[in-house]
């Protein structure tokens, strides 16, 4: 698996990944409904503004597309250290069970909030996938609404 940071011209690769994501939420949990309209605009503001979110994409050896994740920069209210907020963590179905892309996704992502030295990481397993709870086990991680990692 190759990961690479997004650009502007990968906005209708993420809008894609978005409304995936979004299908497999629970109806309460759903983002963007189904409209694609709401995925482009939320795939704009994450591709274009790399002070605020750190997005990855990533690709099997061949160049196809498997997933990918996106973390939230943010500062908290009552502790001003920077912070992240695991927004997408996403494996296209089709990649799953195959060479633990979720696992090594979720492992990058946290590699990645180390290297922009942010405090810790809020994962927030959002859709009810059967392996999330294993993949978070796997790293050490308790599965909740937020898990928190040093």
């Amino acid at each position: 698996m190759k990961l690479r940071e997004t650009k502007p011209s990968d906005a209708g690769v993420v809008a894609y990944l978005i409304l995936k994501w979004d299908s497999e939420l629970p109806p309460w949990l759903k983002q963007v409904h189904g409209r694609a309209d709401y995925a482009e605009r939320a795939a704009r503001l994450v591709v274009g503004n790399p002070d605020k979110f750190i997005s990855r994409l990533a690709y099997t050896d061949d160049g196809q597309v498997v997933g990918g994740y996106c973390i939230n920069r943010a500062v908290g209210v009552f502790n001003p250290e920077p912070y992240g907020q695991l927004l997408m963590w996403y494996v296209l179905p089709s990649f799953r069970g195959n060479k633990l892309y979720g696992l090594r996704l979720l492992t990058e992502a946290l590699r990645t909030a180390k290297e922009e030295k942010l405090a810790r990481l809020e994962v927030f397993p959002w859709a009810d996938q059967e392996n999330v709870e294993r993949v978070l086990n796997r790293l050490g991680l308790v599965e909740a609404v937020h898990v928190w990692v040093s």
